[in-house]
């Protein structure tokens, strides 16, 4: 059983305490999808979130932002 400390660091997606390499990269790829998609409509984008898990979005979305920023706002 995970135990709260003060360091806000509870693992990963889900408490998993490591993603794998391979997560992350399908993650970026899905995210490299989703900055190309914006140009076609916020639909295109929603269309490709649909087909993801909860933690497949959050990491586009995290990785969204740090790639483009301005283009995440």
């Amino acid at each position: 059983m995970a135990v709260k400390d003060e360091s806000n660091n509870w693992g990963g997606v889900d408490g998993q305490p490591n993603l794998s390499k391979q997560w992350w990269d399908r993650v970026k790829y899905y995210a490299r999808l989703a900055i190309e998609r914006v140009k076609l409509g916020i639909d295109s984008v929603k269309e490709l979130f649909s087909r993801l898990t909860s933690d497949e979005r959050w990491g586009v979305m995290v990785e969204f932002e740090e790639i483009n920023s301005e283009k995440f706002s």
